[in-house]
């Protein structure tokens, strides 16, 4: 899923939403999106659908909200946005997620997206039934840079592309449905093998079925195959076979996102990172993030969410209820840049590195924020 047009307290409530019912968000479009929900206009949409052949379905918020409603996934074509409505009829011998043909339109104009006030507010009542309504993620007042900023995102955190990254039984792929569609020969994965452990059933099909579309081969347990990769989630699970590397789905989106094959050691998130059991450290600790982004902020986010800290946008000095702000005491960040850094340095707050998360997360502790200040870190 692709979310296009959204910010704020929608975003992050949609990005949570499809986050628990198991949806792989990406944070740009590409062959491998199946739906993209639209709310304001946005011109890369505009962009991908006049270039590619490639035609996901393009529904409103609405569709998201009526099958968490419904619990199951409905019909898409109720749902359909105006402007991609299927000219076609469903070609059975295609995969799914490429059975419904969608005409392109020649115009567009900021009307056929502006919000009607009066269903956004519907829409924003049926998302406080599904999503607390906290003020732990609120609307950025720094927007993130990169390829994949956060106007575009989906994520996990749980946040981009995200699969539920907390472990969960293991087992085989025997029972995942695989669409009938053959495996590429050629793609990113080719040649690669892999053990997919940890995941809840739907979960542990969804990223099967990634790895199949990008040429990847799927090992199945008892096996005497040594597989190149086990995917694991990002806390990890027990991994009882013998395999090349051990690595966390954050690294199976990072791969998808760049469409390239990523070194599991270039990126602490990128294997199972070691978490203190039943303890939350953090739990007094109001965090920001920024440079992070894609499925790297994601797990980020997840991570610190799950040592017990709050995770907001905003990085502010005082709290405000009326806003649904809560004074910040955290920021990490990459490099000591950027107007959220200056704030720190501002306000006296500490501006720490990813690792200080980390040996966090590893100790069960609050490490001691300054041995892991920004200023004094080496540079990468």
């Amino acid at each position: 899923i692709y979310l296009c047009g959204f910010s704020g307290r929608k975003l992050d409530k949609l990005r949570r939403l499809i986050n628990s019912g198991g949806g792989v968000r990406f944070n740009q479009l590409n062959e491998d999106v199946t739906h993209v929900i639209v709310g304001d206009y946005e011109d890369d949409l505009r962009q991908f659908w006049s270039k590619s052949s490639h035609r996901p379905h393009v529904v409103g918020a609405k569709w998201l909200l009526e099958c968490f409603s419904k619990g199951y996934i409905l019909p898409e074509e109720p749902y359909i946005h105006t402007n991609y409505q299927p000219a076609g009829i469903p070609v059975s011998d295609q995969p799914a997620h490429q059975t419904v043909v969608l005409e392109k339109s020649s115009t567009f104009s900021k009307k056929d997206f502006a919000p009607n006030e009066k269903l956004q507010q519907a829409d924003e009542d049926l998302l406080a039934q599904y999503v607390n309504n906290d003020s732990t993620v609120v609307e950025a007042i720094e927007p993130e840079v990169g390829p994949y900023s956060d106007s575009t995102q989906v994520e996990p955190c749980d946040d981009s592309t995200h699969i539920s990254v907390q472990a969960e039984d293991q087992s085989s792929v025997s029972h995942c449905l695989l669409d009938g569609s053959a495996v590429p020969e050629e793609g990113l994965f080719s040649q690669k093998s892999f053990l997919v452990l940890g995941f809840s059933i739907e979960n542990e099909c969804n990223i099967v079925n990634i790895i199949r579309e990008h040429a990847g081969k799927i090992v199945s347990l008892p096996s005497r195959i040594v597989a190149d990769y086990a995917v694991v989630p990002l806390l990890g699970c027990e991994v009882e076979a013998a395999v090349g590397d051990v690595v966390t789905n954050t690294w199976l989106v990072t791969c998808i996102e760049y469409q390239t094959l990523v070194d599991p050691k270039s990126n602490p998130l990128f294997t199972p990172v070691s978490v203190m059991s039943g303890m939350t450290p953090l739990k007094d600790c109001v965090i920001s993030f920024s440079q992070c982004v894609g499925a790297e902020r994601d797990s980020l986010v997840f991570l610190a969410s799950h040592l017990g800290a709050s995770v907001q946008e905003f990085f502010v000095r005082k709290s405000s209820a009326k806003k649904g702000m809560l004074a910040s005491t955290h920021l990490i960040v990459k490099e000591p840049i950027g107007s959220k850094y200056e704030a720190a340095k501002k306000w006296s707050l500490p501006a720490v590195t990813i690792s200080w998360l980390l040996e966090t997360a590893r100790m069960g502790k609050r490490a001691d924020e300054s041995h892991f200040l920004v200023d004094s870190a080496p540079k990468q």
